[in-house]
């Protein structure tokens, strides 16, 4: 499984934000399955989606942080815990 994709099976596929986490990371070209569906690159995706969505105006009127732009700012760990927050408290999405 580890090279699945790296033939180009997976190009119809991949998105934006995958092309961009393969192109930044230590192996471009490389394990891009993994780099698809690995809790290693979640936290990095979703930071991407993050600052497209603020570069689009649709979250934080546009306006993102420092810490937001910052390339591997965003950790796996904080997704599994606006995952975990209780419907209508969302503490940790705060």
């Amino acid at each position: 499984w580890g090279a699945f994709g790296d033939d180009g099976a997976l190009d119809f596929v991949r998105t934006e934000f995958d092309r961009d986490i393969d192109n930044n990371s230590i192996n471009p070209g490389k394990q891009l399955h993994e780099k698809m569906i690995s809790g290693m690159y979640m936290g990095e995706l979703v930071r991407l989606v993050l600052v497209k969505m603020t570069h689009d105006k649709l979250l934080f009127n546009g306006q993102g942080s420092d810490l937001l732009f910052k390339r591997g700012n965003f950790f796996t760990k904080y997704v599994s815990e606006i995952e975990s927050d209780k419907k209508g408290t969302y503490a940790s999405c705060r």
